[in-house]
């Protein structure tokens, strides 16, 4: 148990297409609160509330858009699966079965991409196709993960569960 892991950490940001739907959703929804500005309200006070509360979403929504990112990190005594900045679970070292590299998974394999919870237990952080690692926890769970060194990944998991036996 004096044996340590070496830290890894992989850290993927969103796309550049993703970001850009971020910036084009801030840029609407700036627009969009401009014109309401400048409009005189006709409507009352609850079309008004609503329509400041889907700005605001929108908003939101783009700043998420802009700013998401996988990061998966590698410590001594854990691993931290993280969709930043909505998510993150932190997996203590003996809540750690197995890892296992997957050679190709793809988004229509959990529904899409970036933050995904499918049947069966899983979760998939990914951005898009590739080689991923798979991270199973001893409560049957399943965290597959695709980053650009997914092998540096599984291996950095790997001796992780090694130093626990």
């Amino acid at each position: 148990m004096d044996d340590q892991a070496e830290g890894f950490i992989a850290d993927e940001p969103a796309p550049r297409y993703v970001r850009g739907l971020g910036v084009t959703l801030l840029a609407g929804m700036a627009a969009a609160a401009v014109l309401l500005l400048t409009a005189t309200p006709s409507s009352g006070p609850v079309a008004a509330v609503v329509t400041i509360l889907a700005l605001l979403l929108g908003g939101a929504a783009g700043v998420l858009l802009l700013v998401c990112r996988i990061t998966v990190s590698v410590a001594a005594e854990m691993v931290t699966v993280a969709f930043s900045p909505v998510y993150r679970r932190r997996l203590a070292r003996a809540d750690v079965e197995t890892v296992r590299d997957l050679p190709e998974v793809t988004p229509s394999m959990f529904g899409g991409s970036g933050l995904r919870f499918a049947s069966g237990n899983r979760v998939a952080l990914l951005f898009g196709a590739g080689p991923a690692t798979e991270i199973t926890t001893t409560s049957g769970r399943t965290y597959t993960v695709v980053v650009r060194d997914s092998a540096a990944l599984t291996s950095a998991v790997g001796r992780l569960i090694e130093g626990s036996a």
